[in-house]
C-alpha cells in the first residue's frame, strides 16, 4: 500500500501538518495525513478518517499508547483489530512473565504471526527465566510451536548448559537435532536477546 502514495504523497503533504490541516488536502492526501497524525487522535475510533490507510493508523495509534501509557494489554489488542503485526508489537511488549501463559496467547492472537511470537518468547524466557524445571515442562508441551521450542530449547542446552533434551514428542525430535547440530559446530550459539527497549521517539 505505501508504495502507491509513496513517491506522490510527500510532495504535497506536510508530514508535521495538524489534524485541522489535513484538510486542506485531496481525499487521498487527507487520509495519509491523518495516518501520520494517528497519535494525536482522541480515540482509535477516529482511524476511520484515514480512509485506506485505517489498518496504518490503527497500528501507529497502538504503538504510540504502548510505549506513552500504562494502557491494559487487552486493551491493546482489540485496537490492533486483526493486524497481526500490530498484534506482535503488543504482544512482545506488554507479555506475560509466564512463558506457558505467553505460548497461549501468541496461539489465540498472533494470527499469521503465531510462531514468531512464540519465537520471541522462548528467546525471552532464554534471557531472563530459563531454569532447568521449566525446560522440562516446555519440551513436552503439546501445542503448535513445537519447531520454536526446540529450538530455543537446544540453544539453551548446549550454550547455557541448562536443561536436558530427553523424552518424546515433536519439541524433542527437534531440540535433538539442533543440539546435534550445536554440538558439531553447524550451528553457533547465538546471545540471549533482552526485552523490546522503547524507540527513541517516545522517550
Amino acid at each position: 500500500m505505501l508504495s502507491r502514495f509513496f513517491f506522490a504523497i510527500p510532495l504535497f503533504v506536510n508530514c508535521s501538518s495538524s489534524l485541522e490541516e489535513c484538510k486542506q488536502y485531496s481525499e487521498e492526501a487527507q487520509h495519509y495525513c491523518s495516518y501520520l497524525n494517528a497519535p494525536k487522535l482522541n480515540s482509535i475510533e477516529q482511524c476511520t478518517e484515514a480512509g485506506e490507510w485505517e489498518t496504518e493508523c490503527r497500528h501507529y495509534w497502538t504503538e504510540y499508547k504502548l510505549w506513552t501509557t500504562d494502557t491494559p494489554r487487552d486493551a491493546l489488542l482489540q485496537t490492533c483489530a486483526d493486524d497481526s503485526n500490530c498484534i506482535l508489537d503488543v504482544l512482545d511488549v506488554r507479555n506475560s512473565e509466564d512463558i506457558f501463559e505467553q505460548l497461549i496467547l501468541c496461539e489465540q492472537w498472533a494470527g499469521t504471526n503465531q510462531r514468531h511470537c512464540a519465537s520471541h518468547a522462548m528467546q525471552r524466557w532464554r534471557y531472563e527465566k530459563r531454569n532447568a524445571e521449566e525446560f522440562t515442562t516446555l519440551l513436552a508441551l503439546q501445542n503448535p510451536f513445537a519447531e520454536e521450542i526446540g529450538y530455543w530449547l537446544a540453544m539453551t542446552q548446549v550454550c547455557d548448559r541448562i536443561g536436558q533434551c530427553s523424552g518424546r514428542g515433536d519439541a524433542y525430535n527437534i531440540c535433538v537435532d539442533y543440539n546435534v547440530m550445536l554440538q558439531k559446530g553447524k550451528m553457533s550459539c547465538l546471545p540471549p536477546s533482552q526485552h523490546p527497549t522503547k524507540p527513541s521517539q517516545y522517550q
